[in-house]
């Protein structure tokens, strides 16, 4: 089994979370996302089957530029991608998108043409890619736009991305009355996955105190129906 220190994984006077885990058969590693702005370098969490020892170090890759918004995701022990995020007082926007192909230890960067842009008080949620070809950016939900104009996906390894438009007024059985489907606009996505058939795209609606959580489905990631639970 694998053992990690709860004590080895407290970074002190730094914010972050988990963004991506890879498990071998015999190591495996923790990347940890720092949303603090600007965001600081991104920490890995290198460990050992059996071995109560842990490797604590930075993400190596080459930047002179603070960076609004940092995100890492593996797809498997070797492939990874970094995303970079400018912007503070203007829109947010990806700037730069960067790919492993050893475990994380050499980047290089991807071409970038059509990348997302986001308002400049919006605050990124998730950022990933599902695949070599297949991803998702998407930001948090602001009173004066709608769902499309902060959920992206890419088809081409993120060079180009296009808003996820979802059909109008499709949630009337949402919650626990229709009044909720008039807000679906007013919902943020924070994931994507692909459970080997279609892709699903989870979202939540803050309703108070509390999220009411549902999610949309689709196979071409152009047509979305909603998923009765």
């Amino acid at each position: 089994s694998f053992f990690i220190p709860n004590q080895d994984m407290y970074f002190v006077g730094e914010t972050v979370r988990a963004s991506s885990v890879v498990l071998g058969e015999d190591q495996g590693m923790l990347i940890f996302n720092d949303f603090s702005v600007p965001a600081k370098p991104i920490k890995v969490i290198r460990f050992a089957k059996g071995d109560p020892q842990v490797t604590i170090e930075n993400l190596p890759y080459e930047t002179n530029t603070s960076y609004a918004f940092q995100y890492c995701n593996f797809i498997d022990r070797q492939t990874g991608y970094l995303f970079l995020f400018d912007g503070f007082d203007s829109e947010i926007r990806l700037s730069k998108m960067l790919k492993t192909t050893d475990g994380g230890q050499a980047w290089a960067e991807q071409g970038l043409e059509d990348v997302p842009n986001f308002g400049w008080k919006d605050n990124i949620i998730c950022a990933k890619m599902i695949d070599e070809e297949i991803g998702f950016v998407c930001a948090g939900h602001r009173a004066d736009d709608n769902l499309s104009a902060r959920t992206y996906v890419t088809t081409d390894g993120g060079k180009n991305w296009n808003k996820i438009i979802l059909p109008p007024d499709d949630c009337y059985t949402c919650g626990d009355s229709s009044e909720f489907a008039t807000y679906i606009g007013s919902g943020e996505a924070y994931d994507l996955i692909y459970d080997g058939e279609q892709y699903v795209l989870c979202l939540r609606y803050r309703q108070e105190d509390y999220y009411v959580y549902f999610k949309y489905a689709s196979t071409d990631l152009k047509t979305w129906t909603f998923v009765e639970e």
